[in-house]
């Protein structure tokens, strides 16, 4: 994992998601807790130096994968850059408490103890150190919860059950002293967070961060399969209207940059409760299961709304317009994904056809139900 993690293929998506720092910090912890088994009960020069420096350390950095874990899931779901000053500084009070008893039972020997004999013992107020840690993951999980009540299913991770091999291995640590597996627990939960990074790769559009088609496609037919009753499945097909122009004109980097101001458009226009993906080239696609008619109008009006906005500030040489289909469907049962496919699709050329600004409500965007 950490080779990927720093090779080409893996570097950029590792280090956004501060997966590089959670690995090295669990690596890390995992190489001292080995230390202190190597020198312990052993009488080579400076072993005692050795082991005393290992133990402090290992507590000392313990509960770092549970800061790195934290800030993962925040970041996942916020997206920041650079760590919001006033969360760090709430990060960092149970990190500095663990400080204070790690460097505390140098003296004391509450945390941890070496003998004469050069062994070493947990204190017995060891427990402080889980516990901070402890507060991490259930901080990430409170976010976790948080979020998914904006969240679809398809976008609630499966990252929610990552700290449980570390917490049963916690709770059983207690009893099972000289015997060491919480660092089986962090291998095991670090390569559940790998494979997610790349399920989650694997599902986005490497150019615009969006959903990509496959995605796409297979979450409709999930929404088809599980419509909750009274509800509707509301979809928004659309494409850039004389993009190819655009290419031609201006080149590609202008075309890609384009692409990826324009899905900025789509996250900053759709709530978390729709899936927002590219379709193909200039198109996209959103969908989401809905109240009513009504909502899945506003939203196509909020898009305009904010398109119309986003060619005021002048990012592009040129103002963008699409082309827009949209249609609900009512009964899953009497329509198919690919025939709700084909409907918005069938709108969205005649929309194209009609050459409507996007400041307008074309005649061919309309509102049709579908499986009545």
């Amino acid at each position: 994992m950490l080779f990927y993690a720093l090779g080409q293929g893996g570097r950029q998506q590792a280090q956004d998601s501060l997966f590089v720092y959670l690995l090295f910090s669990v690596m890390v912890i995992i190489l001292l807790e080995l230390f202190i088994t190597i020198f312990s009960s052993t009488g080579f020069a400076s072993s005692h130096t050795l082991l005393t420096l290992s133990a402090f350390f290992f507590y000392l950095l313990n509960p770092l994968s549970g800061v790195y874990y934290f800030l993962y899931i925040d970041q996942l779901y916020n997206g920041w850059e650079k760590i919001p000053k006033r969360k760090g500084t709430l990060i960092c009070i149970p990190m500095l408490l663990n400080t204070i008893f790690v460097v505390m039972s140098l003296f004391n020997g509450m945390i941890f103890t070496i003998d004469a004999t050069n062994t070493y013992q947990r204190g017995p107020y060891f427990f402080l150190v889980s516990i901070c840690g402890l507060v991490y993951v259930a901080g990430s999980q409170l976010l976790m919860l948080r979020y998914k009540r904006n969240s679809p299913q398809h976008t609630f991770p499966f990252v929610i059950i990552y700290p449980y091999p570390v917490v049963i291995a916690s709770i059983l640590q207690v009893h099972l002293e000289g015997i060491e597996i919480i660092g089986v627990a962090m291998i095991l939960t670090m390569l559940m967070i790998f494979l997610h990074i790349q399920n989650s790769h694997a599902n986005r559009d490497f150019l615009t961060s969006l959903y990509n088609r496959s995605l796409g496609s297979q979450y409709l037919q999930y929404l088809f399969h599980h419509k909750h009753k009274d509800m509707c499945i509301g979809g928004i097909l659309m494409d850039i209207n004389g993009f190819k122009a655009i290419n031609d004109t201006y080149g590609h980097d202008l075309g890609d940059k384009a692409l990826r101001l324009f899905a900025k458009v789509l996250n900053e226009s759709f709530s978390r409760s729709w899936l927002i993906c590219r379709y193909g080239g200039d198109e996209f696609l959103v969908f989401s299961e809905l109240e009513s008619v009504q909502e899945l109008e506003r939203a196509v009006l909020e898009l305009q709304g904010n398109l119309g906005f986003f060619n005021n500030q002048e990012d592009l040489p040129i103002p963008l317009s699409v082309s827009i289909g949209f249609a609900v469907v009512e009964n899953a049962t009497t329509t198919s994904p690919e025939e709700f496919i084909r409907t918005l699709d069938g709108l969205m050329y005649s929309d194209k056809a009609n050459h409507r600004s996007v400041k307008q409500v074309s005649a061919a965007a309309q509102t049709i139900r579908l499986g009545r």
